[in-house]
């Protein structure tokens, strides 16, 4: 149940102030009245039911960014549920349709698209990083659109400067990729001279970064954005998220990997794995410099809607921790086990050893930073999903990947 107070502040910031940040989307903003009211939907719906024609997806994702998941009308969503529950529904619709149908049972997987992007990227590494990419491009073409006329130095053009960085971090937060990231570069270095060509210029960067990326993922992700509220902040928001759960996925894989690596004799091997994941992980100080951005009214409204959707479901950020010292899979070592059982005669160990510390490193300052972020937006109130908020995140920060390895080397 949606307090009215959410309900009355989300209006506020999303209609009393320009789209941006701590104020409407600009997707909502700009919506005909046909669209934002549904009628837009219901009519494609009308017609692929009586018609041999392709679901109407994008009219869907259109009808959700222009509302939000919460102010949908109740009888479209239950038409959206019989899709869902038919049988033959296309699978990739189904997916997306678990975002669309979540306002009573929602879950962190089903608030950022989980099934949806894993359904496009399965757990190939390549794709993943494909689709870290895409969301990159996306989340920078978005703020600098919404940066046009903003003054200098206001919160937008701060959000859409750190968010327009994120392009030239691509080497270290999705290093599968190759788009043309000295294009990139150069492109987004004549826009630092010319504040007036921003956003142009974004928008070029971003088409380079998704030549790389296939189509089918590119779309993917564009149909991934269902925010629950009208609000632009909220777009960020799970944009990031995104970013993180792909993180997440890729640098599990590569702890997996480099026990295998370990078991098979392979030092070397696992070293550059680990190695790459730390890269990706010393990386995400680009990623906090974006939210920190984020308005405290924006969150409190987000926050209203999103009770019981928290990062602590995050499936890959578990795994994450299961596979470095924690429990790891049944019947596997976890890696600082496998290190610790083969370090005598591994070669390059003491290779593998440093990236596994860069690697807890990092991590470690991701965790403070997260608290960090948190104390200074929600302050010491109850976070989502019944945690204790940024005192939750606190207790976690002094957790170490690898337990047994860092206690001796500190020692």
């Amino acid at each position: 149940m949606i307090e009215s107070g959410v309900l009355d502040m989300e209006t506020l910031l999303a209609e009393s102030v320009s789209p941006g940040v701590a104020g409407g989307s600009m997707v909502s903003a700009e919506a005909t009245p046909d669209r934002r009211s549904g009628h837009e939907l219901e009519r494609a719906l009308d017609l692929w039911e009586h018609a041999s024609a392709p679901f109407p997806l994008d009219e869907a994702v259109a009808y959700y960014q222009s509302t939000g998941r919460h102010r949908v009308r109740p009888d479209l969503v239950r038409r959206l549920e019989a899709v869902k529950a038919a049988p033959g529904t296309d699978a990739a619709v189904a997916a997306w349709l678990s975002m669309a149908v979540d306002q009573a049972d929602g879950t962190y997987a089903t608030y950022y698209g989980q099934d949806y992007l894993h359904h496009f990227v399965g757990d190939d590494t390549a794709r993943t990083d494909a689709m870290i990419t895409a969301v990159v491009a996306d989340l920078a073409e978005l703020e600098a659109s919404a940066a046009v006329g903003a003054a200098r130095r206001s919160p937008q053009e701060a959000r859409a400067r750190a968010a327009t960085r994120l392009l030239t971090r691509l080497a270290y937060l999705a290093p599968q990729a190759t788009p043309d990231r000295a294009g990139i570069a150069l492109v987004l270095a004549k826009a630092a001279e010319d504040s007036g060509a921003f956003a142009a210029a974004t928008a070029r960067a971003a088409a380079l970064a998704r030549e790389a990326v296939p189509a089918e993922i590119a779309s993917a992700v564009r149909r991934s954005l269902v925010p629950t509220t009208r609000l632009h902040d909220e777009l960020m928001f799970i944009r990031m998220i995104q970013i993180f759960e792909g993180m997440y996925q890729q640098i599990a894989t590569a702890v997996a990997t480099a026990i295998r690596c370990v078991e098979s004799g392979d030092g070397p091997a696992a070293s550059r794995r680990i190695g790459r994941a730390a890269d990706r992980i010393e990386a995400v100080s680009a990623l906090f410099r974006v939210l920190t951005t984020m308005p405290v009214d924006a969150f409190s409204v987000i926050r209203g809607y999103t009770s019981g959707r928290s990062a602590i479901q995050s499936e890959s950020y578990r795994r994450v921790i299961d596979l470095s010292g924690g429990t790891a899979e049944a019947g596997r070592p976890t890696l600082e086990a496998a290190f610790l059982a083969h370090r005598d005669e591994l070669a390059e160990a003491d290779a593998l050893e440093h990236a596994m510390l860069r690697l807890d490193r990092g991590w470690s300052l991701m965790k403070r930073s997260h608290w960090g972020i948190t104390l200074k937006i929600i302050g010491e109130v109850s976070g989502t999903g019944g945690t204790d908020g940024a005192s939750y995140l606190r207790t976690a920060v002094d957790i170490p990947l690898f337990p047994t390895l860092t206690r001796v080397t500190t020692a």
